[in-house]
């Protein structure tokens, strides 16, 4: 209970602060862009409207994290898949967007607050362009590098600061967090407080350790790690967009890469496989492509 109340009291702090701080981001001049705002025959089925007007209350988050495709509720026949992208905006996110709109596949892309701050335009021309954005804390700290490790306070905080930057960047906040690295320290305790629903993975391409040029390996090694699923009916599939610079763990950073060149090339060949296997794309909140 005492916790709980302190989650609050931190969220109440947070909230005031950043109602200062948000409307003093930089208002970078929009970037040109080859992505289409969604179609207005696609409605609520489709592959959605701008974020700027989904409704600004979230469904009531679930007990436990979410690793799974939408569409895995008591009578669901039809295989789902979601195919996410953490760690942007960044150069590559419009690339991925670009593909994603050719083969009319909705996806959801989980952001950082410090990413956006420093990228709003790529981040309002996703989600102009419809995309589902997660929410992937403000700055990726992991917790050796908070002193006290994740508390419920600094969760809160993180997830707070990060929709603050959203709501002033594209004009909503979001619904779903992923946590850094998949680590679980009090993140449920402090995504429920808040309403926001805590998100996994149970697909990883672990394609942060692709090398700093496009080739056919490296390619080949994504596309087989994404369609890796066995008898999943509802894949939750983890690539990345972007890399994050405050990544406190330099054993992995040692073979972390920013660049996004083989995931860009990967995914129409992860896009052909699942539609071959029948699986319905869908993003986070469950919308899929007319």
């Amino acid at each position: 209970m005492r916790r709980t109340h302190r989650a609050r009291a931190a969220l109440a702090a947070a909230a005031a602060l950043l109602a200062i701080a948000a409307p003093g981001l930089p208002a970078a001049a929009r970037p040109s862009s080859t992505l289409d705002p969604p179609s207005a025959s696609r409605g609520a089925a489709g592959q959605g409207a701008p974020l700027a007007s989904a409704p600004t209350t979230c469904p009531a988050p679930p007990a436990g994290f979410v690793v799974q495709a939408p569409g895995t509720g008591k009578g669901a026949t039809v295989a789902t898949v979601a195919l996410t992208f953490d760690d942007g905006p960044g150069p590559a996110d419009l690339q991925i967007a670009a593909v994603l709109q050719k083969h009319r596949v909705p996806a959801t892309f989980f952001f950082t607050g410090e990413a956006v701050a420093r990228n709003p335009g790529v981040a309002r021309q996703i989600a102009a362009a419809g995309y589902t954005i997660g929410n992937h804390s403000y700055d990726h700290r992991y917790p050796n590098a908070v002193p006290g490790g994740w508390s419920i306070n600094f969760v809160t905080d993180q997830i707070v600061r990060t929709n603050a930057v959203f709501a002033a960047s594209f004009g909503t906040s979001s619904c779903y967090f992923r946590p850094p690295g998949g680590i679980t320290d009090n993140v449920l305790a402090a995504a429920r407080a808040i309403g926001v629903t805590s998100v996994m993975w149970n697909v990883d391409t672990n394609d942060w350790r692709q090398p700093n040029t496009t080739t056919r390996a490296a390619t080949d090694s994504i596309v087989q790690a994404a369609t890796t699923v066995g008898q999943e009916k509802h894949p939750m599939v983890l690539m990345h967009s972007s890399t994050t610079p405050q990544v406190a763990n330099p054993t992995a950073n040692q073979a972390a890469s920013g660049h996004r060149g083989n995931t860009v090339a990967a995914l129409p060949q992860i896009i052909a496989w699942y539609r071959a296997q029948g699986y319905v794309f869908v993003d986070l909140a469950g919308r899929s492509a007319p």
